[in-house]
């Protein structure tokens, strides 16, 4: 479909080709060796393609300039071709799809390394095309549908280790849901929330990217699941995939979890912050256990935040009386899960078992990954937010 790699990467360069000059005296001597000119050029030109002779790959990625939540201020396009040849463990990817994260704006506000000054790439997940190989690299080929995560994701192109990529079945988004949305859920709910068959899991945010896939692993695993939602389109597709969905805009979320679940949830999977997740700790049951995967209510502004009501007193007051314990998690402490979750993860949605699901609203191009993240800081997304880079 996207033809030969090393003949797209040698259109990026004129072919070189040298010939002999004419003499002047001889009108035959100039035709004959025009002749011998084209036809070296042709000759050259046709054995530059195979060999990927250009030196770069022209690739514009999202920069971050200045360090700041928003993030539409912070970045800008820029051109960065990728050289080549490519070392020998590395693939040249051509991306198709890119994951929008609420974290992305923790980036470019440089939360997560302060040490690290802009400019710097943005973006951490993509779903593409495999479109050349590097020398050492024998399980994937030209044309292979690949996810991957890596800071700089953000881009047309992109060139990294292919131990970083794994193949799926085909380019469609719903792929791109394992990667740090489905791999956030499965780890945080094994390693931290050591979920088992019937125990009551609370998740909140529960129609978002991350949040429909604990939902569904977690009733993969046989337990009784609650997820909080902020309309009620959400809450019926909660209801729908075996969820009891609580619309906490119009309902009191801690009178239906006691009325609900009276001896506590055993899990809690929370992502919101403020008063959510006071709530939430509230309602756990005896040895109940509280991930924390993120308090998205505080990315865009930490002093516009909702404030917690619980102090630390009051904190330490429900985990020594419960003997429940507060869990945090962070994606990148548990890379050596990654790869064996991430395959599981895969062959669920290949089987149709689990569903990965991309928010409706349509963004195309690189040009419109700021309004998806501002989108996505709406709080009207269900499902991945994604943005659809046009085949080249």
């Amino acid at each position: 479909m996207l033809g030969n790699a090393a003949t797209r990467i040698a259109a990026l360069a004129p072919a070189l080709a040298s010939g002999r000059r004419p003499s002047p005296h001889s009108a035959a001597a100039a035709a004959a060796a025009t002749a011998l000119l084209l036809h070296t050029a042709s000759a050259s030109a046709s054995a530059a393609a195979p060999s990927a002779s250009a030196s770069s790959v022209p690739a514009r990625v999202i920069q971050v300039q200045q360090l700041t939540a928003d993030f539409r201020a912070a970045v800008a396009i820029v051109e960065q071709p990728i050289p080549l040849p490519l070392k020998p463990n590395h693939v040249l990817i051509r991306n198709r799809f890119l994951g929008i994260n609420a974290s992305d704006i923790n980036f470019t506000a440089g939360r997560y390394n302060p040490t690290v000054k802009p400019p710097f790439s943005a973006g951490f997940e993509a779903l593409g095309v495999v479109e050349h190989v590097g020398a050492d690299v024998s399980h994937l080929r030209v044309g292979d549908a690949v996810v991957y995560m890596a800071d700089g994701s953000f881009s047309e192109v992109i060139s990294l280790a292919a131990a970083r990529s794994f193949k799926v079945p085909s380019l469609d988004p719903a792929y791109l849901t394992c990667l740090v949305s489905g791999l956030t859920a499965s780890i945080a709910l094994e390693e931290c929330g050591e979920i088992k068959n019937g125990e009551k899991v609370l998740v909140t945010a529960a129609a978002g990217g991350t949040g429909l896939w604990a939902v569904q692993l977690a009733a993969l695993q046989g337990c009784k699941v609650y997820g909080t939602a902020s309309s009620t389109d959400k809450v019926e597709l909660l209801n729908s995939l075996n969820c009891h969905g609580i619309n906490y805009k119009t309902q009191n979320l801690k009178d239906v979890l006691k009325a609900e679940a009276p001896t506590g949830i055993d899990v809690v999977y929370e992502s919101v912050g403020g008063s959510m997740f006071d709530t939430a700790l509230g309602s756990l049951a005896q040895r109940g256990r509280l991930i924390v995967i993120g308090y998205i209510t505080s990315y865009a502004d930490p002093s516009a935040a909702p404030k917690p009501t619980l102090d630390s007193a009051s904190i330490c007051r429900i985990l020594l009386g419960k003997s429940c314990s507060i869990r945090g998690f962070f994606l990148m402490q548990y890379t050596d899960k990654i790869k064996a979750h991430l395959e599981k993860l895969i062959q669920l949605v290949a089987d149709k078992k689990v569903k990965g699901f991309v928010d409706s609203r349509k963004f195309v191009g690189l040009e419109a990954v700021a309004d998806a993240v501002e989108y996505l800081h709406t709080g009207k997304s269900a499902g991945k937010v994604v943005v659809e880079l046009p085949a080249q």
